[in-house]
């Protein structure tokens, strides 16, 4: 690992840059005096300009030390000055840094905090060779976790009574990321741009396709050996995976094909079978879905996975005419970038067979 110091980071909207004494009016009025922006943070709304120009001082006296970064988060369209991002701690032996984040209530839900943390992220992974990027924030504020999830981040847990911020003594949600699924989630993201496929109505999420069918195996689901029926549990599959696509599209779908159809093990007499259905991948008219199969322990409520498959769906118009999907899908999370590349691996790698004929 080697630090860098607060050098100037840019994006697409962003500088993120060294804050200096000229910013203090910027930071007062924009952000630091606004009890409403500081609710779930540790530090008390500063109470006139001279306290900001003092905490700025000390910010500045740092900047020779390489392992300090603090950045002001400047609008490169405007010059204005809207917020802070920093590394607020190391843990690990240094190797986990720990981000934290402000912003001005104007700028809020503009993604401007994101493409910060974003543009963060990447330095820290890419430039200094941290091992570990991880953020906290209280339970109470869960629109500070959209942005962890928007870039990345995990949750991996929730610490009680964790932290002491203008709330009092709070419970905290944790987002960690590590270099494995920074870069995996990063080469698919510049693989959906090089693909990128307008949709006329936005996007969705992952959450919003998601299908739950619950099935009691019974005398007419299995075979003479009392397992469930190989082509019964298909037919489940293809409806569930119909019913998440529709669910994202908002019209009609048929099943294209299914790419992979793996039986891990047998469901028998009186099981509960429970199959999962959720989008993975949505190109220009047709989409991916993933459907899982489990047995579930009626005791326990454990389950065991005993089938996965993929299968894909295309839009139709009322023709029955291939069309285009009316929304793309929008990812939150590391895994799920993951997933969107494999996806289009499949895809390519059928195309290819299609191509050959095979």
């Amino acid at each position: 690992m080697e630090h860098k110091g607060t050098v100037t980071l840019e994006s697409k909207r962003l500088k993120l840059r060294r804050i200096c004494a000229g910013d203090a009016p910027a930071m007062f009025s924009n952000w630091a005096s606004d009890a409403e922006v500081t609710r779930y943070l540790t530090w008390q709304p500063h109470e006139s300009i001279e306290v900001t120009e003092r905490v700025i001082a000390s910010w500045v006296a740092s900047y020779d030390d390489p392992a300090f970064y603090q950045w002001a988060i400047e609008l490169r369209e405007t010059g204005d000055v809207v917020g802070t991002i920093s590394v607020v701690g190391w843990s690990l032996a240094g190797s986990c840094a720990e981000i934290g984040y402000c912003i001005g209530r104007a700028w809020w839900h503009q993604g401007i905090t994101s493409e910060a943390l974003a543009t963060v992220i990447d330095f820290l992974f890419g430039e200094v060779g941290v091992k570990r990027i991880r953020s906290v924030h209280d339970v109470e504020n869960p629109n500070s976790g959209g942005v962890m999830r928007h870039c990345g981040m995990t949750y991996a847990g929730t610490e009680r009574r964790a932290m002491r911020n203008n709330r009092g003594v709070v419970d905290v949600d944790v987002y960690d990321i590590i270099p494995e699924d920074w870069k995996a989630a990063r080469h698919a993201r510049e693989l959906m741009e090089k693909k990128a496929v307008a949709h006329p109505k936005g996007t969705k999420t992952r959450a919003a396709s998601a299908t739950v069918t619950t099935h009691l195996l019974r005398h007419e689901d299995i075979n003479g050996s009392n397992r469930l029926f190989g082509g019964r549990l298909m037919e489940w599959i293809d409806d569930a995976a119909g019913t998440a696509a529709i669910r994202h599209c908002g019209i009609y779908v048929t099943t294209a094909c299914v790419d992979t159809l793996e039986f891990r093990s047998p469901a028998f007499l009186g099981d509960i079978v429970v199959i999962e259905a959720e989008v993975t991948y949505v190109g220009k008219s047709s989409l991916e879905v993933r459907v899982n199969s489990y047995v579930e322990d009626p005791a326990s409520g454990t389950r065991a996975l005993i089938n996965r498959a993929f299968l894909t769906e295309v839009c139709v118009d009322d023709d029955g005419r291939p069309c285009v999907v009316p929304y793309g899908l929008a990812l939150t999370k590391a895994e799920e970038f993951v997933d969107w590349e494999d996806a289009l691996f499949r895809k390519e790698v059928h195309t290819t067979r299609r191509e050959s004929g095979v």
